[in-house]
């Protein structure tokens, strides 16, 4: 019985000690996650991100992205903000803490929209824009969000921006809990740094004029 006990125990502090396997992404190259492999990590949580934008550059980006990550900075959820064309981004987010449990790429769907709707505009270098237009929202977009700040994109220069439009509730959740003036990245891939964010719930057309 002590023999087995033990035993036990000493499996017990060898699995504590192993440490994480997670898929990672060595290179990003035409919109594809290439050298996908398995490595040890130091930190305690595999991330899986996707992401398509075009608010930072007229061009379209579209790119996966598998890493190692600590617990406080893998942002699970879906994050996107939409309004006329050609201002979005779209990233979807998993975070999980088993061995190579992030192996699967995510695929962004093609969007729909639904009947809410929300006030557009989008400036550069001003804390204030003039809505231009109202816009269908996508399904899963519930929310009219106001924002100014700082964006940045990993990989190009930081925008100062501001921005009506719609918003999932993940990324309202995530834009109007951060502190004024304290910049802060979201899955690595984006970097924000808010001046004003607000949210409100999206409404059918004939509700939406008021924000």
């Amino acid at each position: 019985m002590r023999i087995l006990l033990c035993t036990g125990l000493l499996l017990s502090l060898f699995s504590v000690g192993a440490p994480l396997q997670c898929m990672t992404c060595l290179y990003l190259y035409n919109n594809t996650c290439l050298m996908r492999q398995a490595r040890k990590c130091s930190e305690d949580t595999c991330r899986e991100v996707a992401l398509q934008s075009n608010i930072f550059a007229e061009d379209n980006l579209s790119l996966t992205y598998s890493d190692c990550a600590n617990t406080q900075d893998c942002i699970p959820g879906t994050f996107s903000i939409s309004g006329g064309t050609p201002r979005f981004f779209r990233m979807q987010a998993e975070c999980c803490n088993t061995d190579v449990c992030n192996e699967n790429p995510i695929q962004l769907q093609p969007e729909s929209f639904g009947p809410l709707q929300c006030p557009f505009c989008f400036t550069k270098n001003a804390n204030d824009c003039v809505v231009i237009d109202t816009h269908n929202c996508p399904i899963g977009e519930t929310k009219c969000i106001t924002f100014a700040g700082f964006m940045q994109q990993a990989g190009t220069s930081q925008v100062w921006a501001a921005f009506k439009g719609c918003a999932t509730p993940d990324f309202c959740n995530f834009i109007t809990t951060l502190p004024t003036g304290v910049r802060r990245r979201l899955n690595v891939l984006l970097r924000f740094n808010v001046t004003q964010a607000t949210c409100v719930d999206a409404q059918p057309s004939s509700y939406t004029s008021g924000l």
